[in-house]
Protein backbone atom coordinates (compact mmCIF):
# COMPACT_ATOMS: atom_id res chain seq x y z
CA UNK A 1 0.00 0.00 0.00
CA UNK A 2 2.89 2.37 0.73
CA UNK A 3 4.37 1.99 -2.76
CA UNK A 4 0.94 2.35 -4.36
CA UNK A 5 0.52 5.61 -2.45
CA UNK A 6 3.81 6.93 -3.82
CA UNK A 7 2.69 6.13 -7.37
CA UNK A 8 -0.80 7.51 -6.77
CA UNK A 9 -2.49 4.40 -8.19
CA UNK A 10 -5.65 2.61 -7.08
CA UNK A 11 -5.56 0.03 -4.32
CA UNK A 12 -6.63 -2.62 -6.80
CA UNK A 13 -3.61 -2.04 -9.06
CA UNK A 14 -1.59 -5.20 -9.68
CA UNK A 15 1.12 -5.60 -7.06
CA UNK A 16 3.41 -7.10 -9.70
CA UNK A 17 3.19 -3.89 -11.74
CA UNK A 18 3.83 -1.65 -8.72
CA UNK A 19 6.85 -3.69 -7.64
CA UNK A 20 8.13 -3.51 -11.23
CA UNK A 21 8.18 0.31 -11.10
CA UNK A 22 10.47 0.18 -8.07
CA UNK A 23 12.50 -2.84 -9.18
CA UNK A 24 11.51 -4.68 -6.01
CA UNK A 25 10.58 -8.26 -5.26
CA UNK A 26 7.82 -9.58 -2.96
CA UNK A 27 8.80 -9.56 0.71
CA UNK A 28 8.70 -13.34 0.89
CA UNK A 29 11.97 -13.46 -1.03
CA UNK A 30 13.65 -11.39 1.68
CA UNK A 31 12.18 -13.68 4.33
CA UNK A 32 13.61 -16.75 2.61
CA UNK A 33 16.96 -15.04 2.22
CA UNK A 34 17.10 -14.44 5.97
CA UNK A 35 15.96 -18.01 6.63
CA UNK A 36 18.73 -19.42 4.45
CA UNK A 37 21.32 -17.26 6.20
CA UNK A 38 20.09 -18.50 9.57
CA UNK A 39 20.22 -22.10 8.34
CA UNK A 40 23.83 -21.58 7.22
CA UNK A 41 24.67 -20.18 10.63
CA UNK A 42 23.25 -23.33 12.24
CA UNK A 43 25.20 -25.59 9.90
CA UNK A 44 28.48 -23.82 10.58
CA UNK A 45 28.10 -23.77 14.37
CA UNK A 46 30.38 -26.00 16.47
CA UNK A 47 29.07 -29.02 18.41
CA UNK A 48 29.49 -27.19 21.73
CA UNK A 49 26.96 -24.53 20.68
CA UNK A 50 23.26 -24.62 21.46
CA UNK A 51 22.58 -23.64 17.83
CA UNK A 52 24.26 -26.84 16.67
CA UNK A 53 22.01 -28.92 18.93
CA UNK A 54 18.95 -27.06 17.63
CA UNK A 55 19.94 -27.79 14.03
CA UNK A 56 20.52 -31.47 14.75
CA UNK A 57 17.10 -31.63 16.36
CA UNK A 58 15.58 -30.12 13.22
CA UNK A 59 17.33 -32.74 11.08
CA UNK A 60 15.99 -35.53 13.29
CA UNK A 61 12.47 -34.08 13.04
CA UNK A 62 12.82 -33.78 9.28
CA UNK A 63 13.60 -37.49 8.98
CA UNK A 64 10.48 -38.65 10.83
CA UNK A 65 7.83 -36.03 10.05
CA UNK A 66 5.15 -36.43 7.39
CA UNK A 67 3.09 -33.91 5.43
CA UNK A 68 0.83 -33.28 8.41
CA UNK A 69 3.74 -32.66 10.80
CA UNK A 70 6.05 -29.92 9.62
CA UNK A 71 9.10 -28.07 10.94
CA UNK A 72 10.69 -24.92 9.53
CA UNK A 73 13.53 -26.88 7.91
CA UNK A 74 10.94 -28.99 6.09
CA UNK A 75 9.25 -25.83 4.77
CA UNK A 76 12.61 -24.44 3.66
CA UNK A 77 13.40 -27.65 1.79
CA UNK A 78 10.03 -27.45 0.01
CA UNK A 79 10.75 -23.87 -1.08
CA UNK A 80 14.19 -24.82 -2.39
CA UNK A 81 12.65 -27.70 -4.33
CA UNK A 82 10.11 -25.30 -5.86
CA UNK A 83 13.01 -23.12 -7.03
CA UNK A 84 14.64 -26.16 -8.61
CA UNK A 85 17.66 -25.88 -6.32
CA UNK A 86 17.35 -28.49 -3.59
CA UNK A 87 19.15 -28.50 -0.25
CA UNK A 88 22.66 -28.84 -1.75
CA UNK A 89 23.18 -25.11 -2.33
CA UNK A 90 26.56 -23.49 -1.70
CA UNK A 91 25.81 -19.77 -1.68
CA UNK A 92 22.75 -18.02 -0.27
CA UNK A 93 22.92 -15.05 -2.66
CA UNK A 94 23.12 -17.40 -5.65
CA UNK A 95 19.95 -19.09 -4.42
CA UNK A 96 18.23 -15.72 -4.02
CA UNK A 97 19.37 -14.60 -7.49
CA UNK A 98 17.99 -17.81 -8.99
CA UNK A 99 14.69 -17.28 -7.14
CA UNK A 100 14.51 -13.70 -8.44
CA UNK A 101 15.06 -14.92 -12.01
CA UNK A 102 12.27 -17.48 -11.60
CA UNK A 103 9.98 -14.75 -10.25
CA UNK A 104 10.64 -12.48 -13.23
CA UNK A 105 10.03 -15.26 -15.71
CA UNK A 106 6.81 -16.41 -14.02
CA UNK A 107 5.55 -12.82 -13.64
CA UNK A 108 6.68 -11.12 -16.86
CA UNK A 109 7.57 -14.05 -19.08
CA UNK A 110 5.75 -15.08 -22.25
CA UNK A 111 3.25 -17.35 -20.50
CA UNK A 112 2.37 -14.64 -17.96
CA UNK A 113 1.80 -12.09 -20.75
CA UNK A 114 -0.52 -14.56 -22.46
CA UNK A 115 -2.62 -14.81 -19.29
CA UNK A 116 -2.75 -11.09 -18.51
CA UNK A 117 -3.41 -8.18 -20.88
CA UNK A 118 -2.27 -5.70 -18.23
CA UNK A 119 1.12 -7.35 -17.85
CA UNK A 120 1.49 -7.40 -21.63
CA UNK A 121 0.70 -3.68 -21.81
CA UNK A 122 3.00 -2.87 -18.89
CA UNK A 123 5.90 -4.74 -20.39
CA UNK A 124 5.32 -3.00 -23.71
CA UNK A 125 6.01 0.32 -21.98
CA UNK A 126 8.60 -0.96 -19.54
CA UNK A 127 11.44 -2.82 -21.22
CA UNK A 128 13.24 -3.22 -17.89
CA UNK A 129 10.82 -6.06 -17.13
CA UNK A 130 11.64 -7.96 -20.31
CA UNK A 131 13.07 -11.28 -19.22
CA UNK A 132 16.02 -13.02 -20.87
CA UNK A 133 16.81 -9.93 -22.90
CA UNK A 134 19.64 -8.08 -21.24
CA UNK A 135 17.42 -5.45 -19.65
CA UNK A 136 17.69 -5.08 -15.90
CA UNK A 137 14.80 -5.21 -13.45
CA UNK A 138 15.39 -1.86 -11.80
CA UNK A 139 13.97 1.22 -10.13
CA UNK A 140 12.43 3.39 -12.87
CA UNK A 141 14.48 6.51 -13.59
CA UNK A 142 11.53 8.88 -13.91
CA UNK A 143 10.77 8.47 -10.19
CA UNK A 144 13.88 10.57 -9.51
CA UNK A 145 14.04 12.58 -12.73
CA UNK A 146 10.58 14.13 -12.29
CA UNK A 147 10.35 16.16 -9.09
CA UNK A 148 6.75 17.39 -9.52
CA UNK A 149 4.60 14.86 -7.64
CA UNK A 150 1.49 15.35 -9.77
CA UNK A 151 3.40 14.88 -13.02
CA UNK A 152 5.21 11.85 -11.65
CA UNK A 153 1.97 10.22 -10.52
CA UNK A 154 0.32 10.96 -13.87
CA UNK A 155 3.02 8.94 -15.63
CA UNK A 156 2.83 6.20 -12.98
CA UNK A 157 -0.92 5.83 -13.37
CA UNK A 158 -0.60 5.68 -17.14
CA UNK A 159 2.07 2.97 -17.01
CA UNK A 160 0.07 0.98 -14.45
CA UNK A 161 -3.17 1.18 -16.54
CA UNK A 162 -4.86 3.51 -14.03
CA UNK A 163 -6.38 5.67 -16.75
CA UNK A 164 -9.69 6.26 -18.54
CA UNK A 165 -8.82 5.03 -22.01
CA UNK A 166 -11.42 2.79 -23.60
CA UNK A 167 -9.12 -0.22 -23.53
CA UNK A 168 -9.22 -0.08 -19.73
CA UNK A 169 -12.70 1.35 -19.06
CA UNK A 170 -14.28 -1.22 -21.36
CA UNK A 171 -12.76 -4.00 -19.28
CA UNK A 172 -14.64 -2.80 -16.20
CA UNK A 173 -17.90 -1.76 -17.88
CA UNK A 174 -21.18 -2.83 -16.27
CA UNK A 175 -23.20 -5.01 -16.48
CA UNK A 176 -20.57 -6.75 -18.64
CA UNK A 177 -17.24 -5.84 -20.14
CA UNK A 178 -17.01 -4.46 -23.67
CA UNK A 179 -15.23 -6.75 -26.15
CA UNK A 180 -11.77 -5.37 -26.83
CA UNK A 181 -12.44 -4.88 -30.54
CA UNK A 182 -15.28 -2.48 -29.62
CA UNK A 183 -13.23 -0.28 -27.27
CA UNK A 184 -12.58 2.22 -30.04
CA UNK A 185 -11.59 5.87 -29.82
CA UNK A 186 -14.49 8.30 -30.21
CA UNK A 187 -12.28 11.30 -30.91
CA UNK A 188 -10.89 10.47 -34.33
CA UNK A 189 -12.18 8.79 -37.52
CA UNK A 190 -9.68 5.93 -37.46
CA UNK A 191 -12.01 3.77 -35.35
CA UNK A 192 -9.17 1.85 -33.78
CA UNK A 193 -8.85 0.63 -30.20
CA UNK A 194 -8.16 3.48 -27.81
CA UNK A 195 -5.11 2.16 -26.00
CA UNK A 196 -1.84 3.69 -24.84
CA UNK A 197 -0.23 3.51 -28.28
CA UNK A 198 -3.23 5.14 -29.92
CA UNK A 199 -3.36 8.03 -27.46
CA UNK A 200 0.30 9.00 -27.69
CA UNK A 201 1.31 8.06 -31.22
CA UNK A 202 -1.73 7.80 -33.49
CA UNK A 203 -4.90 9.64 -32.40
CA UNK A 204 -5.68 12.49 -34.79
CA UNK A 205 -7.42 14.47 -32.05
CA UNK A 206 -4.04 15.14 -30.45
CA UNK A 207 -2.20 15.96 -33.67
CA UNK A 208 -1.55 19.60 -32.73
CA UNK A 209 -0.18 18.61 -29.32
CA UNK A 210 2.01 16.00 -30.98
CA UNK A 211 3.43 18.61 -33.33
CA UNK A 212 4.14 20.95 -30.43
CA UNK A 213 6.06 18.37 -28.42
CA UNK A 214 7.63 16.87 -31.53
CA UNK A 215 10.22 19.64 -31.42
CA UNK A 216 11.45 18.30 -28.08
CA UNK A 217 10.95 14.59 -28.68
CA UNK A 218 11.74 14.42 -32.39
CA UNK A 219 11.18 11.13 -34.22
CA UNK A 220 9.93 9.48 -31.03
CA UNK A 221 6.43 10.89 -31.71
CA UNK A 222 5.71 9.34 -35.10
CA UNK A 223 3.09 6.61 -35.72
CA UNK A 224 5.96 4.21 -36.39
CA UNK A 225 7.59 4.89 -33.02
CA UNK A 226 7.97 2.11 -30.48
CA UNK A 227 6.33 2.62 -27.09
CA UNK A 228 9.35 1.39 -25.06
CA UNK A 229 11.62 3.85 -26.83
CA UNK A 230 9.17 6.67 -26.19
CA UNK A 231 8.59 5.85 -22.51
CA UNK A 232 12.33 5.55 -21.87
CA UNK A 233 13.24 8.79 -23.57
CA UNK A 234 16.01 10.77 -21.94
CA UNK A 235 13.60 13.69 -21.58
CA UNK A 236 11.21 12.11 -19.08
CA UNK A 237 9.65 15.42 -18.11
CA UNK A 238 8.76 16.24 -21.72
CA UNK A 239 7.18 12.81 -22.16
CA UNK A 240 5.08 13.33 -19.04
CA UNK A 241 3.99 16.84 -20.05
CA UNK A 242 3.01 15.49 -23.45
CA UNK A 243 1.02 12.67 -21.83
CA UNK A 244 -0.79 15.04 -19.47
CA UNK A 245 -1.60 17.39 -22.37
CA UNK A 246 -3.14 14.52 -24.35
CA UNK A 247 -5.18 13.34 -21.38
CA UNK A 248 -6.39 16.87 -20.64
CA UNK A 249 -7.33 17.33 -24.30
CA UNK A 250 -9.24 14.05 -24.23
CA UNK A 251 -11.18 15.19 -21.14
CA UNK A 252 -12.19 18.40 -22.91
CA UNK A 253 -13.22 16.71 -26.15
CA UNK A 254 -15.15 13.77 -24.73
CA UNK A 255 -18.74 14.73 -24.03
CA UNK A 256 -20.17 13.05 -20.93
CA UNK A 257 -22.77 10.44 -21.76
CA UNK A 258 -26.13 10.57 -20.00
Amino acid sequence: MFLKGILGVDKTTSTFVVLGEFGRYPLEYFWWQQTLKYCDRLRESTPDRLLYCAYQTQLEMLSVLNDNQQCWLWNMQLWLDDQGIGVLYTNVMCVVASAHASYLESTYGEQARTRSNKLRTYQLMNTSCTTKSGYSYAHQSYLQAITNVQLKQSLSRFKCSNHHLKVECGRHAKPESVPKRNRVCRLCPLRTIEDEDHLLLVCLAHHDIRCKFGQKLGKQLTPCSLMPKLMHSANQKAITLYLVSCLDNKSVLVKPTR
